[in-house]
């Protein structure tokens, strides 16, 4: 009886905590070194994901890139020389201010 109730309390735990964690799946744009996602950011289900030392993480705070380039958490990336664009669902931002384009900017471009 015991052993049936640790089971059953176990089993209720592992549950719950699966049912709170959010599904991540990483765009295709996303570059791997060494078998480990680049550092930069994407947009997934309208929030900025960050990649940094490959923990994948939300953006609560505007970031500077290496090029000056500043990509805020709402998705806008702003360049130094004061031009703006919105990232999109699948595209990814690298650390260094590159734009790897995703399914949605390539269908934009057509």
């Amino acid at each position: 009886m015991k052993n049936s109730l640790t089971f059953a309390l176990m089993f209720s735990l592992n549950l719950a905590a699966f049912a709170q964690t959010d599904s991540l799946t990483m765009p295709r744009s996303i570059q791997f070194v060494n078998g480990m996602p680049e550092d930069g950011v994407f947009l997934q289900n309208n929030k900025v994901m960050k990649i940094e030392n490959g923990k994948v993480m939300e953006l609560e705070m505007d970031m500077k890139l290496n090029d000056q380039s500043t990509i805020s958490k709402m998705g806008t990336i702003q360049r130094e020389d004061g031009s703006t664009m919105q990232l999109m669902e699948g595209d990814f931002l690298k650390k260094n201010g590159m734009l790897v384009p995703g399914p949605k900017r390539d269908e934009q471009s057509k």
